[in-house]
């Protein structure tokens, strides 16, 4: 599984992993610090050998999605799953707004332990 993220919902994901970790459950983890300088070729680079490419933001999620879809990484055999804020506006906390959005860390491992649950041939060991 390959997480990437952007901006402050980074902290999450470092959460998110240190968790993975704990269920030796295989990821990479990248941060785009610039959505509009990314390199394309690292992305292919790092997305080899995952089964599923998890993008997360607090923002639009197709802001994060469309630059790893636009890489050439997305496959039927590599999906991606576009996560990020969609509402306009909230007087949540922003812990309830990544809540609500899946892209709390706990949602962020629970997504990752629905994939692996879910695969006939995990790749457990890393990729």
């Amino acid at each position: 599984m390959l997480l990437i993220t952007s901006g402050s919902i980074l902290q999450e994901n470092i959460k998110a992993v240190h968790e993975l970790e704990n269920l030796n459950l295989p990821y990479k983890l990248i941060n785009v610090i610039n959505l509009s300088t990314v390199a394309k070729e690292n992305l292919r680079r790092e997305a080899t050998g995952a089964g599923l490419i998890v993008t997360s933001i607090d923002a639009q999620p197709s802001s994060l999605a469309r630059i790893v879809y636009e890489s050439g990484i997305v496959t039927k055999a590599c999906p991606l799953m576009a996560l990020g804020v969609t509402d306009l506006g909230s007087y949540d906390s922003t812990e309830q707004i990544y809540e609500k959005h899946g892209i709390s860390s706990g949602k962020l491992v629970k997504t990752a332990r629905d994939f692996f649950r879910n695969q006939k041939n995990p790749k457990i060991e890393g990729f």
